[in-house]
């Protein structure tokens, strides 16, 4: 089982009713390649539970139930579980901001099948099988960090590669021996573990220091309601993590500890909670230095921090979302300016935002921020930003308060004359003479009318059905004789008129 893990790259367990960490860290340790975790809408609220030497035995656990399989029953027990699993899941991890789609069979079948391990079915294993339990333990340890490199393409393997197997075999004995010495150590530590529970038993709050994945990079935690205790130990169990899910969990607070500082992180998904203080999201900035991208959507936001410490909390982010936050005021909005990286920031559904035109809305926007060059996932051009200012300084010129905005955009481009008030709309009504008989009349028209409902109009002006009578139309400005109006459903624009043309209206005989 052990071999036939190694290359799982991506682990979907969204939805499996997981609740024990433990669990879960019995289920990645056979996976050392593993860079995406997903535990999506698990309830796994309850505190981490391990010691120093969890590592140790999960491994003595999962090696002594391999070695009592032989090679063909593991690998059916594996492909039933893929084989009753339901087909290939996509999970959305993120709102609104870029949408990240993750596909992988869901795992809760393979669950059953590698949590029932335990270190009572121990039984020797075999030369081969324990070369490859210790080169996963090398893999876990923090020295393979150097040599990890990022995966582009999700990738699900079940067999591990000729050339890993035949690294595996260059271990040294006395590598192979000191590893099963731990092991057999860690597994005859009865205080530490619970042979007829399955469960590790130590206090919530140790750390267990061995446990350690480096090759995770992306951790999904929406809707499991984690606390922030648990945060702060995975983070010391998965050390270079880059990107972190956090949404729908609730949080009114963010409470993680004033002296952690995690520096790989870049990216942080935080949507859907409750916290409405920025002095709270300042604490995720101390925490992680390296933040680049940080999605706020759908938050309780009401206001942004007016002093020096946003700047200081956040020097490399670059993307900011506060989609759908409740943000008052242009003020406020205007304190984006502070965070000295940002150049790329999302402000859709803001409530006071959206009582304005799309148009004027993203013209103020621009304005406003002259250090967004992306506003709403589109790019900010020069030429809009320009035209942007102008219309900002146009707008205010009148006003007798004016924002302190006006006055830089005014150091820029100088005093500016009013636009002059053009109406560029067509004209729709024009005013025409009908003659009827020896009868000259004025009459308006409206241009969209047909052919059809001019002749409705005219009936009662010359007492006869619209059947009866035909109606000519006279170009004033192109004499070029009368046009008999022979098309009922033809819009009377396609004549091009204007003031003062003729229609004549004749009897038919």
């Amino acid at each position: 089982m052990t071999r036939m893990c190694q290359g799982v790259m991506e682990l979907d367990l969204t939805q499996n009713c997981i609740a024990s960490w433990q669990e879960i860290f019995q289920v990645i340790c056979c996976m050392p390649r593993l860079t995406f975790l997903n535990l999506t809408s698990n309830p796994i609220s309850s505190p981490i539970v391990g010691s120093p030497k969890m590592v140790g035995m999960m491994h003595a656990s999962i090696s002594s139930t391999a070695s009592s399989l032989d090679e063909l029953t593991a690998s059916a027990l594996f492909s039933r579980a893929l084989a009753e699993s339901p087909n290939t899941a996509s999970t959305n991890l993120s709102d609104t901001d870029p949408d990240i789609s993750i596909k992988g069979p869901t795992t809760s079948n393979i669950v059953e099948v590698v949590a029932p391990l335990d270190a009572s079915s121990s039984k020797v294993a075999s030369e081969q099988e324990t070369s490859i339990v210790q080169s996963i333990e090398t893999n876990i340890s923090p020295s393979v960090q150097a040599h990890s490199s990022e995966t582009t393409e999700p990738t699900l393997s079940v067999d591990a590669t000729t050339k890993d197997l035949s690294e595996d075999k260059t271990v040294s004995a006395a590598t192979q021996d000191g590893g099963r010495d731990a092991d057999r150590a860690s597994c005859s530590t009865p205080e530490a573990y619970d042979k007829k529970t399955g469960s590790f038993s130590c206090s919530p709050t140790e750390l267990p220091t061995s446990l350690c994945f480096p090759n995770l990079r992306q951790l999904v935690l929406n809707d499991t309601q984690v606390d922030w205790q648990s945060i702060v130990q995975l983070l010391k169990i998965f050390p270079n993590l880059e990107e972190l899910h956090l949404s729908l969990n609730h949080y009114t607070s963010v409470d993680l500890l004033p002296d952690l500082l995690y520096p790989s992180l870049v990216r942080i998904f935080f949507n859907g909670n409750k916290v409405c203080a920025w002095s709270e999201i300042n604490k995720l900035g101390r925490a992680f230095p390296s933040l680049q991208q940080l999605f706020l959507a759908e938050t309780e936001l009401r206001t942004l921090d007016e002093t020096d410490c946003m700047a200081e909390s956040f020097p490399c982010l670059s993307l900011l979302s506060l989609n759908k936050t409740q943000l008052e005021g242009w003020d406020i909005l205007e304190r984006l300016r502070l965070l000295p990286s940002l150049i790329d920031v999302r402000l859709q559904g803001i409530p006071f935002l959206e009582s304005m035109e799309a148009k004027e809305r993203r013209q103020l926007l621009v304005a406003r921020l002259p250090n967004v060059t992306r506003l709403n996932g589109s790019p900010v051009t020069d030429e809009e930003r320009e035209d942007a200012e102008r219309a900002f300084i146009r707008l205010f010129m009148d006003s007798e308060q004016k924002p302190a905005r006006y006055y830089e955009l005014e150091k820029i481009y100088g005093k500016l004359d009013p636009l002059a008030k053009v109406n560029l709309k067509p004209q729709r009504v024009f005013r025409v003479k009908v003659v009827f008989n020896d009868r000259c009349e004025e009459l308006e028209v409206n241009a969209n009318q047909s052919v059809r409902e001019l002749k409705k109009t005219l009936q009662n002006l010359v007492g006869l059905p619209a059947s009866r009578f035909s109606v000519f139309y006279v170009d004033k400005q192109i004499d070029m004789g009368a046009e008999r109006l022979r098309f009922p459903d033809k819009k009377l624009y396609t004549y091009k008129l204007t003031d003062g043309d003729e229609f004549i209206v004749e009897p038919k005989t």
